[in-house]
């Protein structure tokens, strides 16, 4: 594995964490805040596929 699936992976690991954290203050919030901590899993997830993703593009 190359440096950025290894950060990729991380970065979901820590968003999974921030999402399942944010699920509590659903009340005080509402549901911006897993939707925000969700973003954090889209970018490991686009980390670990970029080639994938890269050549679907061009």
């Amino acid at each position: 594995m190359n440096k950025r699936k290894i950060i990729g992976v991380i970065v979901v690991i820590f968003g999974l964490i921030m999402v399942g954290g944010s699920m509590g203050s659903v009340a005080q919030y509402g549901v911006a805040a897993p939707i925000s901590m969700s973003l954090i899993v889209f970018v490991g997830l686009a980390l670990i596929f970029w080639d994938k993703i890269k050549t679907w593009l061009s």
